[in-house]
């Protein structure tokens, strides 16, 4: 089968480019198949994750197409006739079986419009209510509308194609396409080999420093657990516009020994093994990938109940705990818990890996190909 995976560029690290290689890389070794990505602009820079060898690559090199002066809107309607001709001419010499896009941008409108037998499907690695919310929180009243114009005008696109796929059940409950839906997680890219032994006094947070991540309700947790463990640390890996107003909380409240903005990590996966505890205070999640990697590491994982994601990842109780969003009482009863007891945190643990073992790319990744089988074979 042949698989084309479309994206703007892959040479920024990011979660989404992480999840398109790692797909990507098991297909292509899969027997019997072929797999293509083609970029709108990789701008000749090295990929930002290893690629497997046998993945074929084509850069098609948008912005040759684009006028050096761009006028909103005027541009894009004049420019998308010539951007459709030039993808034509790339899926004519492929003649894929299936097209995948994964994020907003001219393929939204461009690929829909090829002339092919492929059956394109459509990855949407956000959820919408957490796109609602990152609009809502943007500042300018400009930057709000033209985000939403653009967001909607892409949602109305997804009925041109023959596939959704969303991240989660509920997101799905949110969703109303005239067209097929489907659901299928991230996969767990690296099951973490090193489990922590949770006798650290150490909990962690893993997420850039925005609003939308809402670390400052997990300082306001800390600040409760500190009145009698004051000898446990919360340390926040991340960075972010929202750092220097987590900085001053922290020192308004007294928290410079308690609290560590310890910025981005090189090894994430050590963090992980170090941590007794995950503290996760989203507003509005796409999935909550570090979820499931902290819970590899046999790290239990303290959420909140926020769309989307945590409910379909932790089993309350079991593995970890969610708590109704801004509920800093019941998070702070539920941390104090687990640092009383060193055998819930190693009970939750170990069934916090096993859990984790259920978003392996074996696991995963069957699903995305039966889905391809099912689009593929609807019309013989």
């Amino acid at each position: 089968m042949k698989i084309v995976y479309c994206t703007g560029a892959l040479y920024k690290m990011g979660g989404a480019e992480r999840v398109l290689i790692s797909k990507a890389n098991y297909l292509a070794d899969r027997p019997g198949n072929e797999v293509w990505i083609i970029t709108a602009d990789q701008c000749d820079q090295p990929f930002c994750f290893p690629l497997n060898p046998k993945i074929h690559f084509i850069d098609a090199a948008i912005h040759q197409l684009l006028p050096k002066r761009i006028i909103p809107l005027w541009t894009r309607k004049q420019v998308l006739p010539k951007i459709v001709l030039h993808y034509q001419a790339i899926i004519d010499q492929v003649k894929p079986d299936i097209i995948i896009v994964n994020e907003l941008g001219y393929d939204d409108e461009v690929i829909p419009k090829l002339q092919t037998s492929a059956k394109i499907i459509r990855e949407f690695h956000s959820s919408h209510k957490a796109v609602e919310m990152m609009i809502s929180e943007k500042k300018d009243w400009k930057a709000r509308l033209q985000t939403r114009a653009v967001n909607n005008n892409s949602y109305r696109q997804f009925n041109n194609f023959d596939c959704i796929v969303l991240l989660t059940e509920q997101d799905r409950k949110q969703a109303h396409y005239r067209t097929q839906v489907a659901v299928i997680p991230n996969t767990l890219l690296q099951p973490n080999d090193v489990k922590s032994q949770l006798h650290s006094k150490k909990v962690i947070t893993v997420g850039r420093l925005d609003r939308l991540k809402n670390h400052i309700d997990q300082l306001k947790v800390w600040r409760e657990v500190i009145k009698t463990y004051s000898d446990w640390t919360l340390h926040i890996y991340g960075e972010g516009p929202e750092r220097a107003l987590l900085e001053q909380y922290i020192v308004d409240n007294g928290l410079a020994k308690h609290v560590f903005l310890e910025g981005v990590s090189t090894d994430i996966a050590s963090v992980y093994s170090n941590a007794s505890l995950m503290l996760f205070t989203s507003l509005a999640e796409g999935f909550g990938m570090v979820l499931i990697e902290a819970m590899s590491a046999g790290v239990p994982c303290i959420s909140y109940n926020t769309p989307c994601g945590p409910s379909e990842i932790i089993d309350n109780g079991k593995d970890g705990w969610l708590v109704p969003p801004g509920d800093i009482n019941q998070m702070t009863e539920y941390v104090m818990q687990l640092i009383a007891s060193e055998e819930k945190r190693a009970q939750m643990g170990r069934t916090a890996v096993e859990k984790s073992k259920q978003y392996l790319p074996e696991q995963i990744m069957p699903k995305w190909e039966a889905l391809f089988e099912q689009l593929t074979q609807s019309d013989l």
